[in-house]
């Protein structure tokens, strides 16, 4: 087995985990003209914030002037950024982004406490209509389980050390994103150049997209002709095809604007505020001079990165290294009625995480860290998976009629265990939920029959789907589950249309007509 540095895969640069600069622990100093520099280096700081320097007190808080140390540091901010003081340091400069970050689904987690709690038959909502939030989370089993589990991504948790771990770092507010590295002297470098790095610590995990855009797949299988390798934290992960994207050297930041990752764009649920059409197709009106730019998003946000070339074709300039990479453009065989409202990941996609085996089960007896309380509390949730799979896309319909591609949210089954003691008998629950993902998986598109052949793709799951005596069938290679549908399936031939969920799957009549579009037969 090998270890994999995450680092060396994406093709970062190595981050230190140094200590920031030591202080003088005297207790009592001379009062120094310098005030915090008289101790601390401000080696490191770049020009945006080297107005701060002199006092250091425009972020940190503390008493410049104070002749002790306990007085220089009394209601200091070790970590300004964190999100419970933000709005008090880097809310001073950037009020907008800091306003639009506290409310932005990795700060609230909305959609992942609502559909957790849809999943455990409990409201999604909260009281009064409010968005239900990471930060107000109460005790029933679905936001313990939040608690205990999924709730350590999100940026409203602390940072309380100085170093950076690209495999491992959760939260820190602003520091998440804006500080690459600690300096083993000096003050640590905020940037505007986010790394890939500081992006792996969360999204390696769920729909595991920083895994993926490198092309590395998390597995189960270990066998003489697959030996994948370990992350740092112990997951196995085998290669993939990478991201066209990856491959071209594009990092993280070239296509995710500052705008939709801190909450400001257009997009109402916040996060997304780029399209593939915006580079691949940008019809925006250009700037006026030699530049000649496309002046901004659908949404209006600016991409000073994309150039006109000749004959109007455009040029990506990769933000960390300012090379220049040609964007192809989309062509008119693109269009067409019956394709018209495929999304561009439900052709492009070359592949997607699949976890079709999930078991959850809660016991009262002994501790579990709690991330909402910051603290060990009673009750601990064991979680087990199988069936980790990395397999062509499936595909769904959502509200407004688009083709999307949609992975298994929650395909498990929750085992809840009576108190000690109690007459009570173990109780199942089972769930089945797909969820749409842009896999970042960029490559050449799929073929015909592999759409519209492709029982998996269809939602059937894997297995045979032919045509007998007129009629459409199916036969499963994976067993039934508790629903009666197999392991990885999404629906049935004999299902009924449920227009509530979003995405849904495709009806019986729309696979057969998908089916029968190619006009043949196995």
């Amino acid at each position: 087995m090998l270890w994999l540095a995450p680092l060396l895969l994406l093709g970062l640069a190595s981050f230190s985990a140094a200590e920031a600069a030591p202080q003088q622990d005297a207790k009592a100093m001379p009062r120094l003209a310098e005030g915090c520099l008289g101790c601390h280096s401000a080696a490191g700081l770049r020009p945006g914030h080297r107005f701060a320097a002199a006092p250091c007190t425009a972020c940190h808080g503390g008493d410049p002037l104070a002749d002790t140390e306990a007085e220089a540091h009394r209601a200091m901010e070790g970590f300004p950024g964190l999100l419970d003081n933000a709005q008090k340091t880097c809310g001073d400069c950037h009020p907008r982004q800091v306003a639009g970050v506290l409310a932005s689904p990795m700060t609230t987690g909305a959609r992942m406490v609502a559909a957790t709690r849809r999943a455990f038959g409990e409201t999604a909502a909260e009281e009064g209509g409010r968005q239900p939030k990471l930060s107000a989370l109460g005790h029933s089993p679905a936001d313990s389980l939040l608690r205990k589990l999924c709730a350590g991504c999100h940026l409203g948790q602390p940072k309380t050390a100085h170093a950076v771990d690209p495999a491992s770092d959760r939260g820190g507010g602003c520091l998440a994103c804006h500080i690459n590295d600690y300096p083993a002297t000096g003050h640590p470098a905020l940037t505007r150049k986010v790394q890939d790095g500081r992006c792996f610590g969360c999204h390696s995990r769920s729909g595991r997209i920083a895994l993926n855009y490198a092309g590395l797949g998390e597995t189960d299988e270990i066998t003489d002709a697959h030996r994948p390798a370990y992350l740092p934290d112990g997951r196995l992960v085998g290669r993939k095809p990478p991201d066209i994207h990856h491959q071209a050297g594009l990092a993280c930041s070239d296509c995710h604007t500052g705008a939709g990752l801190m909450n400001l764009g257009a997009d109402p649920e916040g996060g997304i505020d780029i399209a593939c059409s915006d580079c691949h197709r940008n019809r925006n009106p250009r700037t006026e001079g030699a530049s000649g730019r496309p002046l901004s998003t659908a949404n209006g946000t600016p991409l000073s990165h994309l150039e006109t070339a000749e004959a109007d074709n455009l040029l990506l300039r990769r933000r960390h290294d300012g090379v220049a990479v040609p964007v192809p453009q989309i062509q008119d065989r693109h269009g067409g009625a019956e394709h018209a409202n495929l999304s561009c990941q439900a052709c492009h996609a070359q592949w997607t995480p699949q976890c079709y085996g999930c078991h959850l089960e809660y016991t009262p007896q002994g501790k579990q860290w709690d991330h909402a309380a910051q603290r060990l509390t009673a009750g601990r949730w064991r979680q087990t998976r199988w069936a980790t799979l990395n397999a062509a896309p499936v595909l769904g319909v959502s509200q407004t009629g688009s083709i999307e591609v949609v992975v298994p949210g929650m395909t498990m089954s929750v085992r809840e265990n009576p108190p000690p003691g109690s007459a009570e008998a173990a109780r199942n629950r089972f769930q089945r939920q797909f969820a749409r993902l842009a896999p970042h998986t960029t490559g050449a598109a799929r073929t015909c029959e592999d759409c519209h052949h492709s029982p998996r793709t269809l939602g059937l799951g894997a297995g045979r789907l032919w045509l007998q005596d007129g009629a459409l069938r199916f036969h499963p290679e994976l067993p039934p589950q508790a629903d009666g549908l197999a392991l990885d399936a999404w629906t049935g031939l004999d299902a009924a249309e449920d227009a509530a969920t979003d995405p849904r799957p495709f009806t019986p009549g729309e696979i057969e007509s998908i089916f029968r579009a190619l006009d043949a037969s196995p």
